[in-house]
């Protein structure tokens, strides 16, 4: 895999996207730290180590008449297939060495499925799997999931120590759940460590970052030493991801900017505005000549959809009917309804899923929202 180094100045700590030029070609890197059970308190500045950039997974559908080019796209690549039961709903699978399959029903399912995991990927190349992805857009598909991974190495690597105590701070923003993973064995060893951003499947945003130590987790080096950033796309943010690589002049660039873009680190003030929130200075250093690009998803109707939609036909409407005529304003009806008492606390989803909207709202610069 192609490495790249940084080239541009760091952004500065305020804006949306940190107001930097695209990297030509790079990769930020994090300071040094050693000892596993010891992260610093504070952050010594950046040292740049090398950034090795590639996707590690890819799952991409399309239509079903598709099917036997499909399988003999994949088949030119990785040889022959055996038959197997299917997945996720599907009949059967073709089962392809490296752990690769094309999935797909009879007649009942409209589309087929091609899995490229981790291992498959790596055995393709970043060429040939940009290659086959653009060929089933080429055929009227898409990709339902493609994550994005930025290897780390070095000595005394400290991302995952650094992104930890951020979270800690109340620096993350973008997503509203974090968290940390240090499996060990009986005797205190460690199996693993990392930390894990946001929600996977229908709750999350399409976009769920994992920071881990890769070097501990594959026993091939020593902590600290291989660290990998990796931003796993779902549904429609993984169609935006696709396309967007496959038509970039430089696709690690882009890769880089949309991993890195799936969340932010600015610090805490207490306001719901990330406009009001610098950006966190161990953070400016990370992106370094990078400007990192936010893949926003199509929101789908949720429980704030479906309670708004309910208010305006059977309460909202009747509200303010009786405020004009009764020459009061809204809020003086809904005092009198609740005969001047205190309303209780709720703890409704519907008030997350507003707040969410509000900060998304407020972190693109817009006024309002529907």
């Amino acid at each position: 895999m192609k490495s790249i180094t940084e080239h541009e100045p760091a952004p500065s700590a305020g804006g949306p996207d940190g107001g930097s030029p695209p990297v030509q070609g790079g990769v930020p890197a994090g300071p040094a730290v050693a000892g596993l059970d010891s992260p610093p308190s504070v952050t010594r500045g950046a040292e740049s180590h090398e950034g090795e950039v590639g996707i590690d997974w890819a799952r991409l559908s399309l239509p079903r008449e598709y099917l036997e080019e499909a399988t003999q796209v994949v088949a030119e690549r990785l040889g022959p297939s055996t038959l197997a039961k299917g997945m996720w709903g599907y009949a059967e699978r073709r089962q392809f060495a490296f752990g690769a399959f094309v999935t797909h029903s009879d007649e009942d399912r409209p589309e087929c499925c091609i899995e490229l995991p981790g291992d498959t990927c790596q055995l393709l190349g970043p060429d040939d799997l940009l290659q086959l992805i653009a060929w089933v857009y080429d055929q009227g598909g898409k990709a339902t999931r493609i994550d994005v991974r930025i290897d780390f190495r070095g000595e005394g690597l400290n991302l995952i120590d650094q992104v930890h105590d951020a979270c800690e701070r109340r620096q993350l923003c973008r997503c509203r759940r974090w968290t940390p993973q240090q499996p060990r064995t009986s005797d205190g060893s460690y199996l693993g460590r990392g930390v894990n951003l946001g929600r996977r499947g229908k709750d999350g945003s399409g976009r769920y970052v994992r920071i881990y130590d890769k070097g501990l987790e594959t026993g091939e080096s020593s902590p600290r030493t291989w660290e990998r950033w990796e931003t796993e796309f779902s549904k429609h943010a993984a169609d935006q991801v696709a396309q967007r690589l496959i038509e970039s002049e430089a696709w690690e660039q882009d890769a880089v900017a949309v991993a890195l873009g799936a969340i932010d680190f600015r610090d805490w003030t207490g306001s719901a505005s990330l406009d009001r929130r610098p950006r966190s200075a161990w953070w400016t250093a990370y992106l370094a000549g990078v400007k990192p690009v936010l893949v926003r998803v199509q929101r789908t109707p949720t429980n704030l959809n479906r309670w708004g939609s309910w208010m305006r036909r059977c309460v909202l409407s009747t509200l303010t009917t009786i405020a004009h005529e009764a020459g009061q304003n809204v809020e003086g009806i809904i005092d009198f309804l609740s005969e001047g008492k205190p309303l209780p606390r709720s703890d409704s989803p519907v008030v997350w899923e507003y707040l969410d909207e509000l900060a998304n709202a407020l972190s693109a610069g817009q006024r309002h929202f529907e």
